[in-house]
């Protein structure tokens, strides 16, 4: 065989992309382990929980699960974190050091949660979202677009289901999706959200009401009320594996972004 025919005939192996996932031994972590097992492109290097779960020191999906963020960084081409907000600003201050793209889907951020992601944001590309599934990416705008040609004689009510477990409410994805409306609408959603629903509704103010119960994994419905007709959007999750696969969708196109503050609603650009 000449030397021509081997550089004709040489296959070229893609370098597989290395993940650690923060907080590997939740539910979403667990789940997203399981899908990068089977991934073609994907290889899971590291997971980390906290030092008092009953998994600290032991195996899960080939890799040690531990409390060591440095290794979890350094071994890692991208990490998803789906632990604690508690524990976030450390993995943003990991993120910075190790200069590695880091998608957030961890809940109940507050304002000094988002003042780190945006200084994080200035050097490493950051991904942060209450929800990864690709629908309710594609529902967002589609509620946007909604508001924006709808008038304020439709009222808006937000209306989200979850399992017995869920802690907040409303849900983090509820508020996501009444941002759209308020951007939609050109209104800041603070002055316009309303969880109170008794007494007379004012114009303008986009409602939420939540139901928690059995074991739902998440549904949510945008309803615009109007005197002649109304307009209704859903999404209904079926199972926790549609967040995880959209995780990695979210995690292979943050791979190619440069440093920046990003949400699902970019990753819609990406050829999924």
């Amino acid at each position: 065989m000449t030397l021509g025919s081997i550089l004709n005939n040489t296959i070229i192996i893609m370098q597989l992309m290395k993940i650690s996932i923060l907080g590997i031994t939740g539910k979403m972590g667990n789940q997203i382990a399981e899908l990068i097992t089977s991934s073609s492109d994907m290889q899971l290097v590291g997971g980390t929980t906290s030092s008092s779960n009953v998994f600290n020191g032991q195996e899960l999906y080939g890799v040690n699960v531990n409390t060591d963020l440095i290794s979890a960084f350094q071994n890692a081409d991208a990490l998803i974190d789906f632990s604690s907000s508690a524990i976030l600003p450390q993995h943003l201050e990991h993120a910075v050091y190790h200069k590695k793209p880091l998608l957030i889907g961890t809940t109940g951020l507050n304002l000094n949660h988002d003042n780190l992601l945006k200084t994080a944001a200035k050097t490493v590309p950051i991904l942060q979202t209450s929800n990864t599934s690709i629908g309710i990416a594609l529902l967002s705008n589609l509620v946007k677009i909604a508001a924006q040609k709808l008038d304020f004689s439709f009222d808006v009510e937000i209306l989200e289901t979850h399992h017995r477990e869920k802690v907040d409410a409303p849900s983090g994805t509820a508020l996501e999706l009444g941002k759209a409306v308020a951007v939609g609408r050109k209104v800041d959603l603070k002055h316009v959200k309303s969880f109170n629903r008794q007494g007379v509704r004012k114009q303008g103010e986009i409602g939420f009401s939540s139901l928690r119960g059995g074991g739902v994994f998440g549904e949510h419905t945008i309803r615009f009320l109007g005197d002649d007709e109304v307009i209704e959007f859903s999404h209904m999750s079926l199972n926790r594996r549609l967040f995880a696969k959209g995780a990695l969708c979210a995690a292979r196109w943050l791979m190619t972004q440069k440093q920046g503050l990003y949400t699902m609603q970019d990753v819609l650009t990406y050829d999924i």
